[in-house]
């Protein structure tokens, strides 16, 4: 894969992430098998959620190393988490925090249990209360040095 940073003094920075879809990192049967069955937004928004979706999956028993990558996908929006849920199953776990304050309870929680933090955070910017910048801020100021 290839990381891409694109950064301006000042105003912040973007970074691009690209994963091989092949067999070099075992997931290529997974996206071939999912191809045809992954649904579409519309099929996702018509399909009921609960009103605080629980993790997609338990992120696994108290151990040091993740036996598959965990993502945390941070929305207040519940088809997002929804599509998101859809789209990685079966490639890692994923854990839906529905807003700023409880993702960083989920992350708070990882750390008092000697848990391994998420691979990677997907985060909306625009959320009630903590927006997602703020969320950011909190997640490098507390838990960076963890990780």
């Amino acid at each position: 894969g290839t990381l891409r940073v694109a950064s301006e003094l000042g105003k912040g920075s973007t970074f691009t992430a690209s994963f091989p879809c092949d067999s070099s990192l075992g997931l290529g049967e997974a996206f071939d098998a999912r191809a045809t069955s992954t649904p579409t937004a519309a099929q996702v928004a018509a399909k009921e959620t609960p009103e605080k979706p629980i993790p997609a999956k338990d992120p696994g028993p108290a151990t040091n190393v993740n036996p598959v990558p965990l993502v945390l996908s941070v929305d207040d929006d519940e088809v997002n988490q929804e599509v998101v849920k859809v789209a990685l199953n079966g490639l890692c776990d994923v854990y839906c925090a529905m807003d700023g304050a409880q993702a960083v309870k989920f992350l708070e929680e990882r750390r008092e249990q000697n848990l391994p933090m998420p691979d990677t955070v997907l985060l909306d910017i625009q959320m009630p209360g903590m927006s997602g910048f703020e969320v950011c801020e909190e997640m490098r100021q507390r838990f960076e040095a963890n990780h």
